[in-house]
């Protein structure tokens, strides 16, 4: 399959990113652009598509784009085209898609809209973190620190993440963030100020902070 990758989490315009822009030519005047996507989804040889983050656009603009591409009208309408064009999807391309859900990621739910779960019927994956011992194995690889003090920053993850697993903590600590902690070790940053550094930004209440100091504290 080819691969195409497109990330609906870094901007705020999915109209733009998705459809395309207008652009002025001083032979051909204002006139509108396809974007990459539009090329994409009527490939003739078999594609994969990526649809990386769809879960960050609140505007809902992101998803009345999508619907009628993902489900079996497969059509895309360009009406920016002048005049209005409707772009049907290859049947070799295919669709998959990537979002973060939480509270802390998507607001008072955490659940995908049913909207989206329709249009994914080929299954729903939950994602869990890397084991203890990948995530060492890949911090001390990105970073170049010696594997007892990833273990440590690891073991500190693991620890966080079972506590917002249970809800007893509203956010949790992701691969970035134990990344991010080994980077300001290996500069030569003390351990525990690089767990404080990296993780208390994440936590508002006292009594959280509390508890992931708690954690810091006691390894």
């Amino acid at each position: 399959y080819e691969f195409f990758a497109i990330n609906l989490g870094d901007t705020s315009n999915p109209a733009s990113k998705l459809l395309g822009h207008i652009a002025y030519d001083p032979d051909k005047g204002t006139h509108f652009v396809r974007s990459q996507f539009v090329e994409t989804i009527q490939a003739e040889k078999p594609t994969l598509i990526m649809l990386d983050e769809i879960t960050r656009d609140r505007s809902q603009e992101l998803q009345n784009i999508l619907i009628p591409v993902l489900d079996d009208q497969k059509e895309l309408i360009l009406d920016e085209e002048r005049p209005p064009e409707t772009i049907k999807v290859s049947d070799n391309v295919f669709f998959f898609a990537t979002a973060n859900v939480g509270r802390q990621y998507i607001g008072v739910t955490n659940t995908i809209d049913r909207a989206w779960l329709d249009r994914f019927t080929g299954g729903i994956y939950q994602m869990d973190y890397l084991p203890k011992d990948s995530e060492v194995d890949l911090v001390t690889r990105r970073t170049g620190i010696e594997t007892d003090l990833a273990e440590h920053i690891c073991v500190f993850a693991e620890k966080v993440r079972a506590l917002a697993n249970n809800e007893e903590l509203s956010t949790s600590v992701s691969t970035r963030m134990t990344i991010a902690a080994a980077k300001a070790v290996g500069d030569g940053g003390k351990l525990a100020d690089a767990l404080v550094n990296v993780a208390m930004p994440y936590f508002d209440d006292e009594a959280e902070k509390a508890t992931v100091v708690q954690i810091i504290e006691a390894m």
